[in-house]
């Protein structure tokens, strides 16, 4: 008689339980590292859009947006757009600000996978930070306040 036998059937059916537990067991993880990759892409897309609108227009006023829970109103369409997207993927508000003389800018998302900040600036710095150097609604700290926004 040609076939399985009942045991031979259940210990494959327990080794691919096995291994179908592993792999969902490290997907959330991975759903959160993606989520992290796109706010850093979208990130990195704001400031060389900012850079551009900078070489236009010689200021970075039209990139300054305000956000408020999950809403985004920006002079420039296509910063909102990043700016959306981000306020999409992250579960805090994204900070967006630009010096009063207009001549820089920083801006700080969350990045809910690490936990980490991100923060991008108008002399092309990028950087990550441990906590948020967000206080106040102003960049400070690290990514400088007083009308000398920057990360560094």
């Amino acid at each position: 008689m040609k076939g399985f036998t009942l045991i031979e059937l259940l210990v494959v059916i327990t080794i691919i339980g096995i291994l179908a537990s592993a792999v969902l067991i490290s997907f959330p993880g991975a759903v959160q590292r993606a989520q992290d990759s796109r706010i850093v892409s979208d990130m990195s897309q704001l400031r060389t859009k900012a850079s551009i609108l900078y070489a236009n227009e010689g200021n970075y006023g039209s990139v300054q947006c305000t956000v408020s829970n999950k809403i985004c109103s920006c002079q420039n369409s296509d910063i909102k757009v990043l700016c959306d997207d981000i306020e999409q993927e992250s579960d805090e508000d994204i900070t967006v600000n630009v010096n009063d003389d207009g001549k820089g800018f920083c801006a700080v998302a969350h990045l809910p996978g690490s936990g980490k900040y991100f923060c991008v600036d108008g002399d092309l710095r990028a950087k990550e930070y441990l906590t948020s150097p967000v206080l106040g609604g102003a960049c400070a700290a690290d990514c400088r306040g007083d009308n000398d926004c920057s990360c560094e």
